[in-house]
């Protein structure tokens, strides 16, 4: 009898203890749940999370995966100029990293032993937001046994060490091995208001690609060179010129994440001095029109008009007459150095033939000044050349000069 009446005492005891751990676990449980936030991007109200419903509390001690929260890295945010300011997140075990944006959800698996992203769904997710200060994730676990949702936080921070991106050296090798030389001579001298915004720009070469850059200009990496960019930039490394100088130019390199940035400086490279005398190279030069001239180049008898181009080639000097010819010029596809012939101009009491020379790569330019070879007696009888014109002839038609023009608009060649 009195042990039944101990036993009695005791379940009554145990069942009152009970009720309040029962009545507090229903209450606990009804704490925790599913937060539902607007699909629209443009609706969501990112102030309130943390305040009201969204007041979710920390419990590492309840969550099932308690060990995660050490997994996640903020590692900052995306400084791509091309970018939107996405985030970038990281998970320890895995030394993943991964452009994340606000309010999108990211699905998590454990795979040997460590915490990977996935694409396809699963039950593990997370929700990053950030609030100007620190990266706050929403970390569900969605079981049919168990959900649970919580909250935390994560101050920026980097990992000791970081990932190794083998692209990366790649992408910089290739930047420091390409070739950079100045604006070209030939168009800040005869370029027109077409060509306005190319003459002060730098010439850059990266394999077989040519390009112009200028402060502000943006070059991706793709297929082991670097390239003007042609659509989304995104998932290349990115170039951009932040200064340049006759010496330098400073660029910096951002990786596809953005997390990756460095700053790097290439130097301009010079050219030799043109050794180039025009003095042996045009003689027995004599005035026929106001804009034409009879000479001999190499010793070879010729007729030049003002504007024209000649090319040295391996053949000799070339004077230049196709559209094709000048335009493969202009896009520095020529071979050698390049004369432009300016015309004839009384100096003092001598006229001078006068023009431009250019090295091979249109990187230096010499202001040509020759005299005027003196004019020969003829004898009385014998018959004049034909080329041999009076001054006021005109040889060349006006309509000459319309595909010089046309090239370069705003080149004066007329008389």
């Amino acid at each position: 009898m009195n042990r039944l009446l101990v036993a009695l005492v005791v379940l009554l005891g145990v069942g009152a203890f009970a009720l309040p751990l029962a009545s507090s676990g229903d209450n606990l449980r009804e704490e925790v749940f599913a937060v539902q936030l607007p699909k629209d991007e443009h609706e969501r109200d990112f102030s309130v999370i943390g305040n009201g419903p969204f007041a979710l509390r920390e419990a590492d001690s309840r969550f099932p995966l308690p060990g995660l929260k050490d997994e996640i890295v903020f590692l900052g945010m995306s400084q791509r100029p091309d970018g939107d300011g996405a985030l970038i997140i990281g998970l320890n075990s895995s030394k993943m990293q991964m452009i994340v944006h606000e309010g999108a959800e990211y699905f998590l698996d454990y795979v040997d032993g460590g915490v990977q992203f996935c694409s396809e769904p699963k039950p593990l997710k997370v929700m990053p937001f950030f609030d100007g200060r620190c990266l706050r994730c929403l970390v569900s676990l969605d079981l049919p046994e168990l959900s649970e949702t919580v909250e935390w936080e994560f101050d920026e921070t980097r990992w000791l060490h970081p990932p190794h991106n083998p692209q990366m050296k790649e992408s910089l090798v290739g930047l420091k091995t390409a070739m950079i030389l100045g604006p070209d001579q030939l168009l800040q001298l005869y370029g027109g208001e077409s060509f306005s915004e190319e003459k002060e720009k730098f010439r850059f070469f990266s394999g077989d690609q040519k390009l112009l850059i200028g402060v502000g200009d943006d070059l991706v990496w793709q297929e082991g060179v670097w390239k003007r960019p042609d659509g989304e930039t995104e998932g290349c490394f990115l170039a951009r010129v932040l200064r340049i100088s006759p010496e330098r130019v400073q660029m910096e390199v951002w990786s596809p994440g953005g997390l990756d940035a460095q700053e790097v400086s290439l130097g301009v490279t010079k050219t030799a001095p043109l050794q180039l005398k025009l003095d042996g190279v045009f003689t027995r030069i004599r005035k026929r029109t106001r804009s034409c001239v009879s000479c001999l180049v190499d010793q070879k008898s010729r007729l030049l008009k003002r504007g024209d181009w000649l090319e040295k080639k391996k053949s000799g000097w070339k004077t230049l007459r196709s559209i094709d010819e000048l335009e493969a010029c202009v896009k520095g596809e020529s071979e050698g150095e390049l004369f432009v012939f300016d015309g004839v101009e009384k100096i003092g009491d001598q006229w001078m033939f006068l023009g431009h020379l250019f090295d091979e790569r249109r990187s230096q330019v010499v202001a040509v000044q020759l005299p005027l070879s003196a004019k020969q007696k003829q004898p009385a009888k014998e018959r004049r050349p034909m080329y041999d014109f009076d001054d006021d002839d005109d040889f060349f038609d006006d309509d000459d000069d319309d595909f010089l023009n046309a090239l370069i608009p705003g080149g004066d060649f007329d008389d």
